[in-house]
């Protein structure tokens, strides 16, 4: 009898568990990737910068120290009036692909700011799923035979 109101306490705690950490773990898992998907992008650019700076020290035998310092992060403002439901930066910084949502603010105020090392960048606001450019930057440039806003960050 007593095996019995065990075994019915064991599954009484993973039926409880499982309710309380699963489900809501998938149910969240597709926001917290939304909100956490820049990452993987602008980290990808600082870690090949110092896999290459160890390399080709190393390839060079060179006996002075090898320069393992993270490249200095911009944070740099991205921003747009339109009327719009859904607003995303695209560019070269996130391989072209709608990760950056921009955030809406008062009115038809659409803002992001995004962490990018020194470079220049060429990017496009996403807006209803139609590629616009910058209409506050007249800096322009060419990226597959499509005209693309440029950002040059210093």
């Amino acid at each position: 009898m007593k095996m019995i109101e065990r075994k019915k306490i064991l599954i009484f705690f993973i039926m409880i568990l499982f309710v309380f950490l699963v489900i809501p773990v998938t149910i969240f898992k597709k926001i917290l990737s939304q909100y956490f998907g820049f990452i993987n992008v602008w980290i990808e650019t600082p870690t090949l910068l110092i896999r290459h700076k160890v390399i080709s020290k190393i390839s060079n035998n060179a006996r002075d120290e090898v320069d393992m310092r993270l490249p200095e992060f911009k944070f740099v403002k991205f921003s747009l009036k339109v009327n719009a439901k859904d607003v995303f930066l695209i560019g070269d910084f996130n391989k072209w692909s709608a990760v950056n949502p921009m955030n809406k603010r008062s009115g038809n105020n659409w803002e992001l700011e995004i962490p990018l090392v020194r470079g220049r960048y060429k990017y496009l606001f996403l807006i209803d799923g139609r590629e616009i450019l910058d209409p506050l930057n007249p800096d322009t440039d060419y990226y597959n035979d499509k005209k693309v806003s440029v950002i040059e960050v210093k």
